[in-house]
């Protein structure tokens, strides 16, 4: 697992909202009801680093006791927890380049107390929206207190406020129109941003109406001219707008030298963990691991995938002369059986693999450990896309396509999942590890790009494919080993 929650698109567990309320606790300097809060998580402490792991709520709502914390507090914790450097690469990478999206996209980006919650994104348009929290139901096990509830939804409103905040506006205003923890079937919350607040413009212009109302009322009773009192209500009405616009435009200045100062530390974040890929791929170019014998050996199936061994096409190939790897030589079909049978495991039960493998399809040449990083990678992100739809009710049994065969170019390995597609505006981008937006439910923002380098380098070429609403299709091609065919 990647070390950043980041990165790896764990922006939901509970124990992101232990760790922002800890620090929200030490910047008040409120050091003591930072340390009661650690002592309440008790075993559970060990979490809250990183904010990588679900705390029990029962823990939860006692930590939240021992801080004594108010609505206030909480709503301020909620918007910490929205900071460019929590959320920003799965902004950059998850195709969030809008409010509108980010809002939509809620249920993968907020905190909440526990894994059967989840948040709905009702109406999302025209600078307004309805998000509903759906809460456990009464009685669950995983259900929070009234008490302790009431202030996790102070949180939630805090979040959806500082949204905006991460594309340089001003908060959101937020209502919670019904509470799960108040009797209702679940929380609902109708927010409204603005792309140039004013606000403050039209309160400005009011007041001066008002008082350039009153001021011509008064000069006329004493008898001033009144064309004199209508051109100084005039100019009254025009300065207090003014005065109003600035203090828009001020917040709004504010809004977006916030959004750079997160975006600078997002920066910091990304060169920090780019420079940590870098050297674990360089520690795998350095000390190659000797690969174990295939338990799929000869085609016989295990019965963890369905795995079928065929002949090669007929159309088939002749590789490739003039490689520009000089490696050992790759069976790329036993990697892929490797690789399956070592994260089977981690993939839900319910999604299907299927192998479909040329039995023939000639050796490459390469790094095994590096192809074998870039198998894992792209089995990885196609597992997560079809674990995603699968626990969202999209599709019951998502299957997962992975096959081996000859083209005129060399050897392609083709990964295929059901999960949610690419946006075709998108797919330029992918390999792009500074875009500004990329592909939804896929590896964090640097796999794919760090995959393309590593099969470039091995004289090949990755190639990604999407419908755009449902699937998509990584492979990558590579030349045989010298030019067998």
């Amino acid at each position: 697992m990647p070390r950043h929650d980041v990165m790896a698109g764990e922006l939901a567990p509970s124990g992101r909202i232990a760790a922002g309320l800890l620090t929200a606790l030490s910047e008040a300097g409120d050091a003591a009801g930072r340390a009661r809060a650690l002592r309440a998580l008790g075993s559970q402490a060990s979490l809250v680093h990183g904010a990588a792991g679900w705390l029990d709520v029962e823990r939860l709502a006692a930590m939240l006791r021992a801080g004594k914390v108010e609505p206030r507090q909480a709503r301020r914790v909620g918007q910490a927890l929205v900071r460019p450097h929590r959320v920003g690469l799965a902004l950059c990478y998850g195709g969030l380049a809008t409010t509108e999206k980010a809002y939509r996209r809620v249920d993968r980006l907020l905190a909440r107390e526990s894994a059967d919650c989840r948040y709905e994104a009702v109406e999302i348009g025209g600078g307004r929206g309805c998000i509903r929290f759906h809460p456990p139901q009464a009685g669950h096990a995983e259900r929070l207190s009234e008490e302790a509830g009431r202030l996790v939804c102070a949180m939630r409103r805090g979040m959806l406020e500082a949204i905006p905040l991460l594309y340089g506006l001003v908060p959101a205003r937020v209502d919670e129109t019904q509470c799960a923890y108040r009797g209702a079937a679940c929380c609902e919350f109708e927010v409204s941003w603005s792309r140039s607040p004013r606000s403050g413009l039209l309160v400005g212009a009011a007041a001066g109406v008002l008082v350039g109302a009153a001021g011509t009322a008064a000069g006329a009773g004493l008898g001033w001219p009144l064309w004199g009192l209508l051109v100084g209500a005039a100019g009254l009405v025009v300065l207090c707008a003014a005065a109003g616009r600035s203090i828009d435009l001020a917040r709004q200045l504010e809004a977006v030298a916030g959004a750079r100062r997160g975006h600078l530390a997002l920066l910091d974040q990304l060169d920090s963990e780019l420079a940590e890929r870098m050297d674990d791929l360089a520690k795998l170019g350095v000390a190659p691991r000797p690969e174990p014998a295939s338990p799929l050996a000869g085609g016989a199936p295990t019965g963890l995938v369905p795995v079928q061994r065929r002949a090669p096409s007929e159309d088939g190939a002749t590789g490739a002369d003039g490689d520009t790897w000089v490696g050992e030589t790759v069976d790329l079909g036993a990697c892929l059986e490797r690789a399956v049978e070592r994260l089977r495991p981690e993939w839900p039960d319910a999604m299907e693999v299927s192998l479909d493998l040329e039995s023939a399809a000639p050796p490459v040449a390469g790094e095994p450990d590096q192809l074998g990083f870039v198998i894992e990678q792209l089995l990885g992100n196609a597992a997560a896309a079809n674990a995603e739809v699968a626990a969202e009710g999209d599709l019951a049994v998502p299957v997962l396509r992975v096959s081996l065969r000859a083209v005129d170019q060399g050897i392609e390995v083709g990964i295929e999942d059901q999960g949610e597609g690419i946006d075709p505006e998108l797919l330029d981008k992918v390999f792009d590890p500074f875009a500004d937006q990329g592909p939804a439910g896929r590896d964090g923002g640097l796999g794919l790009p760090v995959c393309g380098r590593i099969v470039e380098r091995h004289g090949g070429e990755l190639r990604v494919r999407s419908a755009g609403e449902r699937g998509t299709r990584v492979a990558f091609v590579l030349p045989v080993a010298g030019g067998a065919g």
